[in-house]
């Protein structure tokens, strides 16, 4: 009978161990996705400041001529 007991008890402890590897697998993943719409977010403004760039070099030229 302590066997059976003993085999119940490491269960729990293992199930209790896989919810907690849950949890921070989806604390990492929302991360991630925060990560991953900053970086995006990021990207999308070095465009913009790129396209900026080479209308104001474009204007310049212009001016130039």
């Amino acid at each position: 009978m302590l066997n059976l007991s003993e085999n119940i008890k490491q269960v729990q402890e293992s199930q209790q161990k896989v919810h907690d590897s849950l949890v921070i697998m989806k604390y990492l993943n929302e991360r991630q996705h925060e990560n991953l719409d900053r970086m995006n977010e990021i990207i999308q403004r070095m465009l913009e400041l790129d396209a900026e760039r080479e209308r104001l070099i474009g204007g310049a030229k212009n001016d130039n001529l």
